[in-house]
């Protein structure tokens, strides 16, 4: 989704559940903090990843829409290449330059959620 397109759906959703829509600026600053890569578009894997820490609902059923999303071939288990999927997502949802540069000075030379991910994958 673009900007224009995440706004149009943020603002239907919040009407349709009787919320007032925030200022242009919130709204603007919620699509930045789903689109971790920052470029310009947010992908399925950001938007669950975001709705999942924004959105209500029990622990069990977050991590039930998380795993459905991630099991793309719906076998009811996690290849490597969709745990790396699942990691990086993760990771760039939560990965900010003060953890980077905390994980560096501890030892750990991790530049990019995706380098991190493949890391943990391999473990």
């Amino acid at each position: 989704l673009t900007l224009e397109q995440f706004l149009a759906c943020y603002q239907n959703l919040l009407l349709t559940c009787g919320l007032a829509l925030p200022s242009e600026d919130v709204q603007s600053e919620v699509f930045r903090l789903i689109d971790r890569d920052s470029n310009g578009v947010v992908d399925l894997m950001e938007l669950v990843c975001g709705l999942s820490l924004l959105c209500a609902g029990s622990d069990d059923e977050k991590i039930s829409a998380v795993f459905g999303a991630f099991d793309t071939n719906g076998d009811g288990f996690i290849s490597k290449e969709e745990m790396f999927t699942f990691f990086a997502s993760v990771f760039r949802v939560g990965l900010t330059p003060q953890t980077l540069a905390m994980m560096n000075s501890m030892g750990t030379t991790v530049h990019t959620a995706e380098e991190l991910a493949s890391e943990t994958v391999l473990e």
